[in-house]
C-alpha cells in the first residue's frame, strides 16, 4: 500500500478483504461454469476479474480452416500457422467470423460456418461454444437480463414487459471454424457478411454509488467490476447448430459444431455446383449437403461478456423542469425515447454520449480506444409509460483500468462538461464555417469508434444535451428556431417551387417565438419547436400549450382533430415529406 495515497482505514479494509473473503471468491470462480474453458487457475482468476489481466491475452480466439492431419509429417507448429486463418479477441470474433461471415487470407475467401477448438497438442476439444448463459432479451426497450436459476421470471426487469421477451442462450466460444473446404476460393470483392454486433450493454444493475450532483446529470459508480455484454443473435432468429464428433486418433473426441442456417451462407457454399467441387474439392466432411438437420435444432447466440469499470450517467432536470418561469425545458426533466414520444431522444443521448467520451480523451490522457460506450434503457420516475436511456462509459481493458471512475469524479466530470459548452471545440462547431454540417462528421462527432451508429450522431443535438447536464436549467434553443426560416428555405420551399406549388407561410407565437407552418388555404398546421420536446399532444410543455390554444383561436385549427401536427426542425431536414403530406391532406 505503500505510495497509494490509500486512508488508513481502506488498507485494512483490503487487508480484510484478503485474509477472509478472498478465498470464498476464489472458489466461487473455480465452480462458475462460464469459466470452465480455462484451463489456468491464473487465466480462470483474470477473466473473473479478480487478478489483474495484465499478460493474459484470454479473448484471443482463432479461426481455423481445418483440423491438424496427425499422420503427417509435417510438424504440428506449422500445420497450425497453415490451418490458422486469424486471430480476434472475442468482442471482435463473434462478428467478424460469425456463420456466414467471408474472411481473406492469402488472397483466399474463408467462409466462416462454425466453432471448433483446438488444445495445446493441436487435438480438437470437446464443447467449443463454452457453457450457456441465459437472458431474457426484451423487444420493447432493448434491455438485457440474466436470468439464474433462482429466478425464471420472463419480465423485463427494466421496463416490466412480459409479452415482447425472448430468453437467449449466450455462448461465448472458444473458437472458430470454417467450411473446411480443401482449397478456397479465391478472393471475391462483392462477398460480404450481414453479421452484426450490437452495441455494449449492460445486465439488469443493482444500484450503485451516487456521485456528488452535476444540476442536470445523475452519476453512477460501482465499487465492484459490473459485466458489460455484446451480443450477436443474428438478428434475433439466434443461430441454429449442430454438433459433429472429431475423431483425433486417440484419446476422447472433439467436437465441431456447425450453424445450419441456410440463409447465411451464398449458394455456392451452402451446395457447391459440380465444377467447383472438382476444382476447389470438398468440403470435410459432414458438408452441409451430408449433415442431417433436425426439425428443431438448437439455436444460440455469440456474445463477449467482460467484467470491468462503469460509471452510468442520466439526464435529469426534474427539480429545474418543476419551474414556472423556464419557457423551453424537458418534460417530466428527462429525454424520452421511444420514437411516438420523442423522435430525436435516442439520437441526442447516443450523440451527447459520444461527444462526451471525446472530450475524455484529450482532458484525461487515453486513447479512444480505452474507452467504450453504451446505452442502457429504464422506465421515467415520473410517467411509467416513457423510456429513458441512461449511457455508460467502461473501461475496455477487461477487469478495468480505473477510467471509467476517474471520469465520474466531479471535477473531472465538471471539466468535461466545461470542455463540451465552454472551450474552443464547441466556439469551433458553432462557427459559420461548420454549419453546413447537417447532423454530424469527421471533423465533430463521427469516429471509428462509433462507425456503427454514424446515422444516429447529431453535434447539434449533442452539445444542447452537454449545456443542459451542466447547467440542469432549459434547452438551449439557439441552434435551432433562429435556422427556421433557412431550414424550411432549403428542404421544403424548393420542392414546393419544383412541383409549382403554393408554399407554407411561417408564423411565431408565444414569448419564445414558436414558428409554426400554415398550408395556404389555413387548414392545416405544423408547429415546429425544438427537436427534444415532445412529440405527442399528452405531454406539451407551456409554450407549445399557449401555441396551440392560439391556433385554435385564431384559425379554428384543432390538434386533437388532426389539423396540428407537433414536429421539428430536425424532423424537417430528415423527414420532409411527413411535413408536404400533412399541409397538403386538406
Amino acid at each position: 500500500s505503500a505510495f497509494t495515497k490509500l486512508l488508513p482505514d481502506q488498507v485494512l479494509q483490503i487487508q480484510n478483504w484478503a485474509r477472509n473473503e478472498l478465498f470464498s471468491v476464489i472458489d466461487s470462480a473455480l465452480n462458475d461454469p462460464i469459466f470452465a474453458h480455462e484451463q489456468e487457475v491464473s487465466r480462470l482468476l483474470a477473466a473473473a476479474g479478480i487478478l489483474p489481466m495484465f499478460g493474459f491475452p484470454t479473448k484471443q480466439k482463432n479461426l481455423y480452416s481445418n483440423v491438424i492431419d496427425r499422420t503427417s509429417n509435417v510438424p504440428k507448429k506449422r500445420q497450425l500457422e497453415r490451418i490458422t486463418v486469424s486471430s480476434r479477441d472475442l468482442s471482435l470474433a463473434i462478428q467478424m467470423f460469425s456463420p456466414g461471415s467471408p474472411r481473406i487470407k492469402e488472397g483466399r475467401t474463408h467462409w466462416c460456418a462454425g466453432f471448433m477448438s483446438l488444445d495445446l497438442n493441436g487435438r480438437v476439444k470437446s464443447n467449443p461454444l463454452g457453457e450457456a448463459r441465459n437472458f431474457l432479451v426484451c423487444g420493447e426497450c432493448e434491455g438485457l437480463a440474466l436470468i439464474t436459476s433462482s429466478d425464471d421470471s420472463e419480465t423485463c426487469p427494466h421496463c416490466g414487459e412480459f409479452n415482447n421477451v425472448k430468453k437467449m442462450p449466450v455462448h461465448e466460444p472458444d473458437g472458430f471454424v470454417t467450411d473446411c473446404i480443401e482449397q478456397p476460393r479465391p478472393h471475391d470483392e462483392e462477398a460480404q457478411s450481414s453479421a452484426k454486433t450490437g452495441s455494449p450493454s449492460l445486465a439488469q444493475l443493482e444500484p450503485g454509488e451516487l456521485q456528488e450532483s452535476i444540476p442536470g446529470l445523475q452519476v453512477e459508480t460501482w465499487a465492484e467490476n459490473v459485466n458489460v455484454i455484446k451480443i450477436n443473435h443474428n438478428s434475433k432468429q439466434l443461430f441454429p447448430v449442430y454438433t459433429h464428433f472429431e475423431n483425433n486418433g486417440f484419446g476422447p473426441n472433439g467436437e465441431r459444431v456447425v450453424c445450419i442456417d441456410e440463409e447465411l451462407y451464398p449458394e455456392h457454399v451452402w451446395s457447391p455446383p459440380k465444377e467447383d467441387v472438382e476444382k476447389y474439392g470438398k468440403q470435410r466432411s459432414p458438408n452441409f449437403q451430408e449433415i442431417q438437420i433436425p426439425e428443431n435444432p438448437p439455436r444460440i447466440a455469440l456474445g463477449d461478456i467482460r467484467p470491468t469499470d462503469i460509471a452510468t450517467f442520466r439526464i435529469d432536470t426534474s427539480q429545474a423542469a418543476q419551474t414556472p418561469q423556464r419557457q423551453s425545458y424537458l418534460k417530466f426533466g428527462e429525454v424520452a425515447v421511444q420514437n411516438w414520444a420523442c423522435r430525436n431522444g435516442a439520437a441526442a443521448i447516443r450523440s451527447f454520449a459520444e461527444m462526451f467520451r471525446s472530450a475524455c480523451v484529450p482532458l484525461l490522457d487515453i486513447r479512444p480506444d480505452e474507452l467504450e460506450v453504451g446505452l442502457y434503457n429504464q422506465r421515467m420516475a415520473y410517467d411509467p409509460d416513457l423510456l429513458t436511456q441512461r449511457f455508460f462509459i467502461a473501461d475496455q481493458l477487461q477487469n478495468g483500468a480505473g477510467y471509467a471512475p476517474e471520469i465520474a469524479d466531479p471535477l473531472n466530470l465538471k471539466r468535461i462538461l466545461t470542455y463540451l459548452t465552454e472551450s474552443e471545440y464547441v466556439e469551433i462547431l458553432d462557427s459559420n464555417s461548420h454549419q453546413n454540417c447537417v447532423t454530424a462528421c469527421v471533423d465533430c462527432v463521427q469516429s471509428w469508434e462509433n462507425r456503427f451508429v454514424h446515422n444516429e450522431l447529431d453535434w447539434r443535438l449533442g452539445l444542447d444535451l452537454a449545456e443542459l447536464a451542466l447547467t440542469g436549467t432549459e434547452i438551449p434553443v439557439h441552434r435551432w428556431l433562429p435556422r427556421t426560416e433557412s431550414i424550411v428555405e432549403s428542404y421544403l420551399s424548393k420542392w414546393y417551387k419544383s412541383q409549382d406549388f403554393n408554399e407554407p407561410t411561417i408564423e411565431t407565437f408565444t414569448d419564445l417565438n414558436i414558428p409554426v407552418l400554415l398550408n395556404p388555404e389555413k387548414t392545416k398546421a405544423v408547429m415546429l419547436g425544438h427537436p427534444l420536446w415532445m412529440s405527442t399532444s399528452d405531454y406539451l410543455i407551456p409554450s407549445q400549450a399557449r401555441t396551440v390554444v392560439k391556433l385554435e383561436r385564431q384559425h379554428g385549427l384543432s390538434i386533437q382533430g388532426g389539423d396540428i401536427l407537433l414536429s421539428d426542425l430536425r424532423s424537417v431536414i430528415l423527414n420532409p415529406i411527413d411535413i408536404v403530406t400533412h399541409l397538403r391532406n386538406t
